[in-house]
């Protein structure tokens, strides 16, 4: 199965004001704004991701989490399993979301994305105007 749905970028179009606004803010600001409003939209995904993921011995439930991605061009963030200094990284995620030749797959995250997408672009859009009105009417 291809990788390629855990890697999804979509554009947010209908925005114009929020993009004028955006603007008019410095560089750091606006990393700053979008960032803050990702991680808004990406909780819903990741609340749905841990809801769903497969119940096992292992710690897969603690290590969904959501994470700004620093070396991306834009402002990024993911929902993931990741590493916790507490917990031992379930390496395991990625037999159970895609299966293997001996084990059916028990897709999570995707579905957590499929079903909220729309939700987190709604919050999205809205976090957004509220960080950048705030920003602005200082």
């Amino acid at each position: 199965m291809s990788n390629d749905l855990m890697n999804v970028e979509f554009e947010v179009r209908g925005l114009n004001e929020l993009d004028d606004a955006l603007a008019e803010l410095t560089l750091s600001a606006q990393k700053k704004t979008l960032e803050g409003a990702l991680m808004k939209a990406a909780l819903p995904i990741m609340k749905d991701a841990k809801k769903r993921a497969p119940k096992d011995e292992g710690d897969l439930k603690k290590a969904i989490g959501r994470q700004r991605i620093k070396k991306a061009d834009m402002p990024s963030v993911a929902v993931l399993v990741k590493k916790s200094r507490k917990n031992p990284y379930p390496f395991y995620w990625y037999f159970k979301e895609h299966g293997t030749s001996k084990m059916v797959a028990t897709p999570y995250l995707r579905p957590a994305f499929e079903q909220n997408v729309e939700l987190a672009i709604q919050l999205f859009s809205e976090e957004l105007a509220k960080r950048i009105d705030k920003l602005t009417q200082d």
